[in-house]
């Protein structure tokens, strides 16, 4: 089936795309007149009517505040009225009111009030304008092709700004500050034409449809404060936006009157700086695929604030003119790449019916920063001086870096998956595809470590309508994992794309960029070898298709067994044992899956009985390319095979194999020695494939110790496997993780901020991911008994806590209640064997009512009428978040010997026995038919060494606490033995009735 028209066209290139074209050229001469009016109007005020620190701080005030009082409503407005309608008449009015300036000037009556007056409506036009024409880019080019869309704006944007401020910079000294400004009037009105003749359709919302003004802009910001990535990047630019307005409002004035820049200059160095803009842009999304989107982010937000030094060191002359520039150059440069990264990420992730409104509640905060920021510039500079006021903006520059670092989303690895848009007609014949993964997911490689669903995340979707999102071949670790047979089985049903969508197109160019990255990372002498693909996937034409010349791709399953043999056919028309392979189709959501359709055609190994390695998950072991002769029966003409060889294992050691006769006539097993392929033979004899399977990912079991276990509730949406479930949670390996405890504990952390105290491996279990790969799954096993709905999480629905008994009523995998089951099983056994093992030989006799004692021991240190006490850790298996003594159970130990050892390694505190007495015990039972429990609670008339923080996962903080002003909260028997002691009571009751 083909695409439609506006989304193959789209997919083939921006350029060729006639509304993106027109909506491009209108935004850059917009961009160009702007930097002409930032170069002159500041040059105007200062130089000409003299404007003071005070008054160029309000000029930059009154510009800058109607987008913080209007922004709200002009996205509600642009989410359900004509969105070229908008832009235009913000056009207009704009160049209305700059076209006053110059008029007046000529008259002789220019003044400060005037040019207020104009920033003020020209903001007021400019945040309609704007509201409309962000949230007009998703209707013109699919969701997919949003962040090489932003990429492109932002570097022609740039450059304009290069050319604009060069322009201004000539102007004004050529015509005046005043007339410069013409050539942004002339700008409005060319962006306005441009705009009139954009023919996309837009479709408003019906009368019925529509509501009161308030209650869209009221949705708009729970759509926002909803989504934890939403608001998280919102933040960010609110905070930058207020340390760039500080920053910036003095800038002019600092460079034009205290370093002494003519306003030549000063247009060049601010030409400079757009440059570095421009690469910024250009580069971002060839650094989200290498470095994933949050760590290129929080790079960038790194180093920003310390490209402001030099502005603070320098002084009047050229040398420092020059250092100002290239650092300019660099703060750009990162600013462009974050920038057109975070905006991607929000456009991406927002349905096109909230865009406007989303966009709308990032521009209020923004927007409502930068008139702050410059009036704390106008005021510090006032009272402090311009430069201390420029070392504040500095600083806080910190802020925006500090909220992104504390975020999930600085270890964001991929770009996300946009929403179903169910009602949107232009989505309806795009392709399904997986979930984006870039190039830093695998174990030691950059693509996700496996075919694994991401079935404990649940909120990657797999959808129709994004023809450009890259590959997730397989399953996410931490699924709820399917049980397997130990034979191959014929039946499951493989098919490369979701049942909800039509495939109509082969694996995405920006998918096989990734993977041909990847590939070159490991293997760098390569890339002369592959210089011919590498210049074909920048051009336009389809590297899978068998048309496109010199050359195309085609893939093939490299099959290893149990005893380190691989599977070769013989293909009839090469007349050659090769591995199985072929040509990319139009089904193939990835490279890999057309490996797996291949191998399933010719050999009849289904991808159910094979199963990803370890060592190179999605990635290819090798890119043979490969010399195909002429044929002109077929009107081919001579060409090349660019052939990439992914490495699959046997689940199980008995495989029959079925061959195709159409296409090869016979099958056999070679050890890794006898394969033909000499690049290929040589990388299986290094790559230490010993044909055992391994877990790629992992999941956590995640139990409370009292028989609860904590489920994820995974998103309804198509694409996910098993949408609605309850799963584990858990992920797969990426190139940070040393172990697979490491993976679990780093996805733990990501999805739902959880930092578990001891994990320990309990079961290997196969899942099937959604390609139909086997997905070998390490599960962990963790104790943490703390309140679900308080944890941060990312992606998915919910968390909660299930016995074992309810969980049959739940949409939960049969797998995933038989592992829960089993441990719990398991979990009763231990404690039953403990319980007797704790009773010793003089264990009551059958029908005494006798029952076991936990025992504890606890650190009473008392220090000038204060007593030591720990935080414990939130998610501690007990008391987690409060504050307590420092206290262990006695293992093949006395009580004494216990304390002692507990002082050591928990703060590193040396005791000596003989200073231990017995200040107070503690007889308790938490509930009516619990396990009581006795505290011996022991005083140190001595010790050495200062508390120290040495398990973290249990204890976060040491202190010293007034006993008669005790923190709170506080473990109910540790504030009543600390009464006690204090009132000279020896022993305490709490709990019995």
């Amino acid at each position: 089936m083909r695409a439609s028209p506006k989304s193959a066209t789209a997919r083939a290139t921006l350029w060729r795309h006639r509304d993106f074209r027109r909506y491009l050229t209108g935004q850059t001469a917009s961009v160009a007149g702007s930097s002409i009016t930032s170069m002159a109007l500041p040059v105007l005020a200062v130089l000409e009517l003299g404007a003071t620190t005070g008054q160029v701080a309000w000029l930059a005030f009154l510009g800058q505040l109607p987008p913080a009082l209007l922004a709200l409503h002009a996205g509600a407005l642009a989410d359900r009225h004509s969105k070229r309608r908008q832009m235009i008449t913000g056009d207009l009015v704009s160049a209305a009111a700059l076209a006053t300036v110059p008029l007046a000037a000529a008259l002789g009556v220019l003044t400060l009030t005037q040019l207020m007056v104009v920033a003020a409506v020209q903001g007021a036009a400019g945040v309609l304008h704007d509201a409309a024409a962000i949230s007009l880019l998703p209707k013109l080019v699919e969701k997919s092709l949003i962040q090489r869309s932003n990429s492109r704006i932002g570097s022609l944007f740039a450059i304009a700004a290069t050319g604009g401020s060069n322009a201004g910079a000539a102007l004004t000294a050529l015509l005046g500050p005043a007339r410069a400004l013409l050539g942004d009037v002339a700008s409005y009105l060319l962006s306005a034409w441009c705009t009139a003749r954009i023919q996309t359709d837009e479709t408003s919302p019906t009368r019925a449809e529509k509501r009161r003004l308030r209650t869209e802009i009221a949705e708009g910001l729970r759509y926002v404060h909803a989504d934890r990535r939403l608001s998280v990047l919102t933040w960010v630019n609110a905070t930058t936006s207020l340390a760039l307005a500080v920053l910036n409002t003095l800038w002019a004035l600092y460079l034009l009157r205290v370093l002494q820049l003519s306003a030549t200059v000063f247009g060049l160095v601010l030409g400079i700086g757009a440059l570095g803009a421009a690469a910024g842009a250009f580069a971002a999304p060839a650094l989200t695929r290498q470095r994933g989107p949050g760590p290129m982010m929080l790079g960038a937000l790194a180093l920003t604030p310390l490209t402001q030094l030099p502005l603070l060191l320098a002084s009047p002359g050229i040398g420092w003119e020059i250092t100002i520039g290239a650092s300019l150059f660099l703060q750009l440069t990162c600013a462009a790449a974050a920038g057109t990264t975070q905006r991607s990420i929000r456009q991406i992730i927002t349905e096109y019916r909230m865009q406007a409104r989303m966009q709308a509640v990032s521009t209020c905060l923004t927007s409502g920063a930068r008139p702050l920021g410059a009036l704390m510039a106008g005021g510090l500079g006032t009272w402090a001086g311009v430069r201390p006021a420029l070392a504040v903006g500095a600083c806080l520059l910190v802020v925006p870096l500090v909220i992104l670092a504390l975020s999930p989303l600085r270890a964001l690895r991929h770009m996300p998956i946009p929403p179903p848009e169910p009602d949107d007609p232009k989505d309806s014949t795009a392709v399904a595809v997986p979930e984006p993964r870039t190039a830093t997911q695998s174990a030691g490689s950059v693509l996700p470590a496996a075919a694994a669903p991401r079935t404990a995340m649940g909120n990657h979707s797999q959808e129709c309508g994004d023809p450009d999102a890259g590959p997730q071949p397989g399953a996410g670790a931490g699924s709820s994992p399917r049980p397997r047979p130990v034979t191959a089985r014929s039946d499951i049903p493989y098919s490369s794309a979701s049942p909800n969508c039509e495939v109509t197109l082969p694996p995405t160019r920006a998918h096989i960029q990734d993977v041909v990255t990847a590939y070159l990372e490991r293997h760098p002498a390569e890339a002369p070898l592959l210089a011919t693909l590498l210049r074909l996937l920048d051009q336009d034409a389809e590297p899978t298709s068998r048309s496109t010349m010199p050359g195309h791709i085609t893939c093939s399953a490299v099959v290893v067994d149990h005893d380190r043999r691989v599977l070769l056919v013989h293909h009839n028309v090469f007349g050659l044992m090769l591995a199985p392979g072929g040509h990319v189709e139009a089904g193939d959501r990835s490279l890999l899956e057309t490996a797996l359709r291949e191998v399933h055609e010719e050999a009849g190994i289904p991808p159910g009985a094979l199963c990803a390695t370890a060592a190179y998950g999605p990635l290819p072991i090798d890119i043979d390319v490969f010399d195909i002769d002429a044929n002109p029966v077929k009107g081919e003409s001579a060409h090349q095979h660019w052939d990439f060889r992914f490495v699959f294992q046997l689940v199980d050691r008995d495989i029959e194999v079925t061959v195709q006769t159409e296409e090869v006539s016979a099958a056999e097993w070679r050890a890794f020695d006898e394969v033909t392929a000499p690049q290929l033979r040589a990388k299986l004899c290094a790559s230490g494939l010993d044909g055992h399977i391994e877990p790629v990912n992992a999941s956590a079991l995640i139990h409370d110790g009292h028989g609860r276990y904590l489920l994820h509730l995974r998103d309804d949406l198509p694409g996910i496997w098993e949408p609605g479930a309850w799963a584990l949670l858990g992920g797969g390996r990426e190139p940070g993780d040393t172990s697979l405890e490491d993976t679990v504990r780093r996805e733990l952390r990501e999805e739902a901020g959880l930092e578990p105290g001891v994990m320990e491996p309990f079961a290997v279990e196969l899942a099937t991911g959604t390609d139909g790969l086997t997905v070998p799954v390490q599960v962990f096993t963790t104790r943490w008994n703390g309140d679900p709905a308080g944890l941060p999480l990312t992606e998915g629905v919910m968390l909660a806590w299930f016995h074992p008994d309810t969980m049959p009523r739940l949409r939960l995998n049969p797998s995933t209640l038989d592992l829960v089951r089993r441990h719990a099983e398991h979990s009763g056994r231990t404690k039953a064997a403990a319980q007797r093992e704790a009773l010793g030989p003089d264990r009551p006799k059958a029908g005494s009512t006798s029952v076991p004692h936990i025992v504890g021991v606890h650190l009473y240190l008392e220090r000038g009428g204060r007593v030591l006490l720990g935080l414990r850790h939130p998610d501690s298996a007990y008391a987690g978040g409060t504050h307590h003594f420092l206290a262990g159970h006695c293992e093949q130990e006395s009580a004494v010997a216990c304390l002692v050892r507990e002082a050591k390694e928990e703060a590193g505190l040396l005791i000596d026995p003989q200073d231990v007495e017995l200040a107070h015990v503690v007889h308790m039972v938490d509930e009516p038919g619990a396990q009581p429990r006795i505290g011996f609670v022991f005083r140190a008339q001595h010790w050495t060494g200062t508390p120290e923080v040495l398990e973290p996962d249990r204890c976060v903080s040491w202190g010293w606490w007034p006993a008669d002003a005790l923190p709170e909260p506080i473990v109910a028997y540790t504030w009543a033995a600390i009464e006690g002691i204090r009132a000279g009571r020896p022993y305490t009751e709490l709990g019995w009735t």
